[in-house]
């Protein structure tokens, strides 16, 4: 680790943000152990999360860096991609202007021998090499410090290109200014403003430079790049899943897409129902309202590997995955050093599928967990829907029993609780005779579900099986297979309970509940979830409440302005009479000679 103070601006040295100074104060200075998110409290802060935990490296993490290349990272913030970088590449040179955030980021990567921070701004600093990265990540946000005088985007990348290499690449990563979390009422980072981006900034005494994908077209084009575009969600500080060109989302695949929101953010909608209705309508206008865009650069030609990544973010780390979709195979990757036990378990599940002769798509090759691409509409629950939509209910019977005959295949029949996994998991249960009704698997993959299914030539080839537990009723496994696709949910459980489910759904949804929170983490679940929403009619009503209160204090204010207006011309009347007393004459009279003496 190196900090080179050559190019120091005295004038930059403290332009650190207060809550920057706040989480170096509270976690960097004050922890030498950079697992900072275990100290973090029962509130997270999204700047905390960004700044600290690795959530914030999926936005690069599925990257395919080469561990020769070298990686020129302008504005390091407090270092929370460095580290990561400094792992992924052989030399990371990171500009910073700020004397205290460039500390900060020297204690919190002191081990890291390939790292070089450069404090100083863009244009006042020189550098006597060139490399295969610049990393322009959030921008948008930090322009303003990183160059000594005002400068727009396109010269930025002027500016530096003179540190690229010829077959060098660009990744930025900016805020789309119509992003849909910006309409529903969230602050914008350029200004921290609600509405600011969305009205283009026009209350603003000066222009403010912001981004949406024609804009950045325009300034790319212009300078004769090639380039590919990324579509992080909720955003790239924090991303649970990207999409690009070739993979974009549609209504019925969004399920990795998990919004957050800043801290006492007050949000006029729900973001991802408002964002699915859209789609509903226009899958184009996905592009438009996407909330940031990460965009590979390059002024050779570009090959794409991955089309779509997700990410496990709301689960403990020690079950945190990555998936990469490819354009006809899917690989699937550990997200978090801690869940490379959970990973292997995984591979031990998909030699149990094919050692019971279950047909998968998963497969292991070179220690790695990988798949073949099935288009998402050949899924089992995608099926299912579509045949009650064209009302085609003997096909799709048909499709449910094939289904629920792979699954009750190999069950026996358990009367002892203790050998349940309801004993496992303390679920009670009033009546214990009722598991005698119950099918039980002695490997119980319990999210063997219609959604980690494909119909493949009519035949069901079942992926991504996580979970396994022993002594597992089929009847669970079939009620979460109804239960995670809403219009069968009702169809088959809830109205005419055709498979005899009912009894049961109060135990299952016990099992459930402590499954989930067995993986995921609750500081996470906080976090993602925590509600930020305006009760619109709760606030209309207060607001009748303020003016009806306000009404009776300017009937009050009135009233009392009356009342002062009599007593003040009384006052007056009384002090007229005094005056016009002889006595008071005499004296006034005796007083101005006295004063004259």
């Amino acid at each position: 680790m190196k900090l080179n103070l050559d190019f120091i601006d005295e004038a930059y040295v403290d332009i650190a943000k207060d809550d920057e100074k706040k989480i170096i104060e509270n976690y960097i200075d004050k922890y030498d152990d950079t697992n900072y998110d275990a100290y973090f409290g029962e509130q997270i802060s999204e700047k905390e999360m960004y700044y600290l935990s690795l959530l914030n490296t999926n936005i690069l993490n599925w990257y395919p860096f080469n561990p020769k290349d070298s990686i020129l990272e302008v504005g390091g913030g407090l270092g929370q991609l460095t580290g990561f970088l400094a792992d992924k590449a052989k030399e990371v040179v990171t500009i910073e202007p700020s004397l205290i955030q460039a500390q900060a980021i020297e204690k919190r990567h002191q081990d890291k021998n390939n790292v070089e921070i450069i404090v100083g701004t863009v244009d006042k600093i020189k550098i006597e090499k060139k490399f295969d990265y610049i990393l322009l990540i959030g921008i948008d946000a930090k322009i303003k410090d990183l160059f000594s005088t005002k400068i727009k985007f396109k010269e930025v990348l002027k500016e530096l290109e003179k540190y690229l290499k010829d077959d060098g690449k660009f990744i930025i990563a900016v805020d789309n200014k119509l992003g849909i979390r910006y309409f529903a009422g969230e602050e914008e980072a350029i200004l921290n403003k609600k509405f600011a981006s969305v009205d283009n900034y026009c209350r603003e005494p000066e222009e403010i430079e912001s981004f949406t994908r024609s804009y950045l077209e325009k300034v790319l084009k212009k300078r004769d790049y090639n380039y590919i575009f990324y579509y992080p969600l909720p955003d790239y500080r924090l991303p649970n899943v990207i999409f690009s060109e070739k993979c974009l989302p549609d209504y019925h695949t969004f399920e990795r897409y998990i919004p957050y929101h800043t801290e006492n953010a007050a949000i006029m909608f729900d973001e991802l129902a408002a964002f699915k209705s859209i789609l509903k309508e226009d899958k184009s206008s996905f592009k438009i309202f996407t909330n940031s865009f990460l965009v590979e650069v390059s002024k050779n030609e570009l090959h794409q590997k991955y089309s779509c990544i997700s990410y496990n973010n709301i689960r403990k780390k020690e079950y945190r995955l990555m998936t990469k979709i490819g354009d006809d195979f899917v690989e699937k990757e550990i997200a978090d050093s801690k869940a490379e036990e959970h990973y292997n378990n995984i591979k031990s599940n998909i030699e149990l599928l094919e050692k019971n002769n279950l047909n998968t798509l998963d497969s292991i090759k070179d220690g790695k967990i990988i798949s073949k691409y099935i288009s998402q509409e050949q899924r089992l629950d995608k099926v299912l829907v579509q045949y009650i939509n064209d009302e085609e209910t003997q096909k799709m019977e048909e499709l449910i029993e094939k289904y629920t005959e792979i699954l009750f295949k190999n069950t026996y029949e358990e009367n002892d609780y203790n050998n349940t996994i309801f004993a496992k998991y303390n679920i009670e249960i009033e009546d214990k005779n009722i598991i005698k009704n119950l099918h039980f698997l002695k490997n119980g993959l319990w999210d063997l579900i219609f959604q980690n299914c494909f119909v493949v030539d009519n035949e069901l080839y079942f992926f991504d099986q996580e979970w396994i537990e022993d002594s597992v009723p089929a009847e669970y496994v079939l009620y979460r297979a109804f239960y995670y696709t809403i219009p069968l949910r009702k169809e088959f459980f809830i109205s005419e309970d055709k498979f005899g489910l009912k009894p049961f759904i109060p135990i299952f949804e016990k099992l459930d509940s402590q499954l989930q929170q067995s993986i995921f983490d609750k500081k996470m679940w906080d976090f993602y979830y925590k509600d930020k929403y305006y009760n619109l009619d709760a606030t209309k009503q207060e607001v009748i409440n303020l003016n009806i209160q306000k009404s009776a204090l300017e009937a009050d204010r009135d009233r009392y302005k009356e009342e002062l207006e009599k007593v003040s011309k009384a006052y007056q009347q009384y002090v007229d009479s005094i005056r016009s007393r002889k006595a008071y004459k005499i004296v006034k009279f005796f007083r101005r000679g006295k004063k004259n003496d």
